[in-house]
């Protein structure tokens, strides 16, 4: 549990992640649970995030992940196209990373829903939230030519949507997207969770 202007719990099971549930941050209360037959309920209460409003919010999240491995970034800053963040390299101003950001849940049926009625509870199953999962992939990539995708890491932002960094979920999407996202040619691809310890690198080798 961690607590600053708000507070956030991971639910544990025999070592994993099987809930999580996140106070009002930034006018938006989250909260994820395993469900029956391989399926998450989740819910968002308060305004769905405006326009790129949680880019920079995504981008600090995988600096930190990436910083926790071994890297040595200095927080993001607002980027230039096709970045929408970079980061310079604490002891090498020179070295670089650029951040493109989207997305991990893009349906505007459901941010439309949250800004209409103020809150949103659903259960998603393991297909279905891989699918939408793929969705977002897919929508850079037209956008993005492929020579710049090399330097580009892409960040899936689900900072507002734990159900995609319960262990389950995890591992399902990992094995079955890894080789899509690493096809893809960016530098890396990245799941961005609520935190740092719930964010995961997406284009590895599926176990």
């Amino acid at each position: 549990m961690s607590v600053s202007e708000h507070a956030s719990v991971v639910k544990l099971e025999n070592d994993s992640v099987v809930g999580y549930i996140e106070s009002e941050r930034d006018g938006l209360k989250i909260s994820a649970d395993a469900a029956r037959n391989e399926s998450v309920e989740y819910s968002l209460t308060g305004a769905a995030p405006q326009g790129e409003e949680d880019t920079l919010t995504a981008s600090c999240i995988l600096i930190k992940a990436l910083n926790a491995i071994g890297a040595n970034w200095r927080d993001p800053v607002v980027g230039e196209e096709p970045a929408d963040c970079s980061a310079e390299d604490f002891f090498n101003g020179k070295l670089r990373l650029d951040i493109q950001v989207v997305r991990a849940i893009s349906s505007p049926e459901l941010w439309k829903e949250l800004n209409t009625l103020g809150s949103v509870s659903e259960v998603i199953n393991l297909n279905n939230l891989t699918a939408e999962l793929r969705k977002s992939l897919l929508l850079k990539e037209k956008k993005i030519p492929p020579s710049s995708r090399n330097e580009l890491v892409l960040a899936l932002d689900g900072n507002r949507m734990p159900s995609i960094a319960l262990t389950f979920i995890k591992n399902h999407v990992i094995s079955n997207l890894s080789h899509f996202a690493r096809s893809l040619g960016y530098k890396q691809v990245w799941i961005i969770g609520p935190t740092p310890d719930l964010s995961y690198r997406l284009d590895v080798e599926a176990v």
